[in-house]
């Protein structure tokens, strides 16, 4: 074999290839590279000036600057907070009372009492749903429900009492009184 007389070995360069028991990789290869009239002639290959390839790359990395930051832009939070729709200024039900436990606790003062049951068995009324004031809500309480009713819940949308259920009752209930969770 050719290698084994040239006392190389047999691991080659990558991508070169033996000519004359040399090896030949693309540096030395000088009759594979064609001047800018024989690129045009064989291939129809017009290379481009450094400059001009510099202006096309800089102004391709701009306009994908410009792009990124634009979408970005439009990203950012707006200035005014979020209000859903159908939201009041208002929170609806009784207000927590209850200063022995953490404000955000049910019953604390951070609290409103939204959906109340009674009880017959006790003849007192009984928190069912408390809601935790995040928004620091002024909490009025909806006017008194006029009927029979056992179970209550104070509609947001409405500022009112509506009845869930009203089990018979030997006596109409009391209706909810705030400072009732203390």
């Amino acid at each position: 074999m050719v290698l084994a007389s040239l006392g190389r070995g047999t691991s080659r360069p990558s991508g070169a290839i033996a000519t004359d028991g040399h090896w030949v990789g693309w540096q030395s290869r000088d009759w594979a590279k064609h001047d800018d009239d024989e690129l045009a002639k064989l291939y129809g290959v017009v290379p481009h000036s450094t400059r001009t390839m510099r202006i096309r790359i800089w102004s391709t990395v701009t306009v994908l600057t410009l792009a990124v930051g634009g979408f970005a832009y439009t990203q950012l939070p707006t200035t005014e907070p979020f209000v859903a729709a159908g939201q009041t200024d208002l929170l609806f039900g009784l207000r927590g009372t209850n200063q022995r436990v953490p404000s955000d606790y049910p019953g604390g003062t951070g609290t409103a009492c939204n959906e109340e049951e009674y009880a017959a068995e006790t003849g007192q009324w009984s928190c069912r749903s408390w809601t935790v004031n995040i928004g620091n809500l002024p909490i009025v309480q909806p006017p008194a429900y006029v009927g029979p009713c056992t179970h209550l819940l104070a509609d947001q949308e409405h500022a009112r009492w509506i009845c869930l259920g009203g089990a018979p009752l030997p006596q109409p209930p009391p209706p909810p009184v705030a400072g009732l969770y203390a």
